[in-house]
């Protein structure tokens, strides 16, 4: 059960990879409370290639958890900011038009008429 009272005022939000269970999972911290985690899913899988889901008391299905991701860091990255916004009201960083230009294009790679 997730203490509220500790997650009132803006903290630090941490990471810590356990090995315990049969699928690896990073959990995710706020003053000593687990409140999300990523596990990895099997390679087959095409809805991503990591499942978040977040513990966060009064969280629906509005919220669209769980939620899929193919890249670790996007996950990570996109947790840290609903719990910033979802506590605290801190907005994320807006990404730059030119950096999410760079992060869609895909000229790099090269597919093989079949």
């Amino acid at each position: 059960m997730i203490n509220t009272a500790k997650l009132q005022d803006p903290s630090l939000i941490y990471w810590r990879r356990t090995k315990a269970m049969v699928v690896p999972t990073h959990e995710c911290f706020i003053n000593d409370q687990m409140v999300a985690w990523i596990e990895a899913r099997n390679g087959y899988c095409d809805r991503g290639h990591y499942k978040l889901v977040c513990e966060l008391p009064d969280i629906d299905h509005q919220d669209g958890f769980p939620r899929y991701y193919m890249r670790l860091k996007v996950a990570k990255r996109e947790c840290e900011d609903f719990l910033r916004w979802r506590l605290w009201k801190v907005r994320a960083e807006r990404v730059p038009f030119q950096e999410m230009t760079i992060l869609l294009d895909a000229s790099h790679l090269k597919f093989e008429a079949q």
